[in-house]
């Protein structure tokens, strides 16, 4: 799981700053816990878990019989719960098309979406602070795109949008980034 741990980080940031971008031109509120909220309530491009352990972690599953006795929801933040998706939408395929495990496993990591970033609200947070003190240390490359800084409001913004935030209300701060921006 580790290995894709990185990848993972990188695409919720990413999907960080387009919710972010999207709730600021819409003019909603844009504070950190709202947009981690969207975030967290919506997909992940993939799952971020490795054939091996997943074939693992699922074949052990179906062969104790959680996945089809399974009644419960997805608490959609844990390695269990990402698994039970896993293997929830393998045997369907199984079932479906006759296909091995194996091969309904590859079409599932390979061509799904997962319902989630399968990670919990406080990493999330944290992974935000991490990864935009990360970036003002110029640690990852992507100085300014992953720039956060403080605005007008306290709330943390990318670069380009400081001073934008509906917390800052529409003075100055406001008006000065918007300038920036050509808007």
């Amino acid at each position: 799981m580790g290995e894709y741990t990185e990848q993972r980080n990188r695409d919720f940031m990413a999907a960080f700053r387009r919710e972010m971008k999207g709730m600021f031109y819409r003019g909603e509120e844009v504070t950190v816990e709202k947009v981690i909220g969207r975030v967290m309530a919506g997909d992940a491009p993939g799952y971020y878990v490795s054939y091996r352990y997943a074939r693992r972690a699922v074949g052990d599953l179906i062969e104790r019989g959680v996945i089809r006795n399974y009644k419960g929801g997805l608490r959609r933040h844990s390695r269990h719960d990402m698994m039970i998706e896993i293997g929830r939408k393998c045997r369907e395929r199984m079932d479906g098309m006759g296909m091995s495990l194996g091969r309904a496993l590859v079409d599932v990591l390979v061509t799904e979406r997962a319902s989630s970033f399968f990670m919990t609200r406080v990493y999330a947070r944290q992974l935000f602070y991490r990864m935009g003190k990360k970036s003002k240390k110029g640690g990852n490359g992507n100085e300014n795109r992953d720039k956060a800084k403080r605005c007008d409001g306290g709330d943390i913004c990318s670069v380009g949008t400081e001073g934008l935030c509906k917390s800052a209300g529409e003075g100055e701060g406001a008006a000065a980034g918007r300038s920036e921006r050509g808007t």
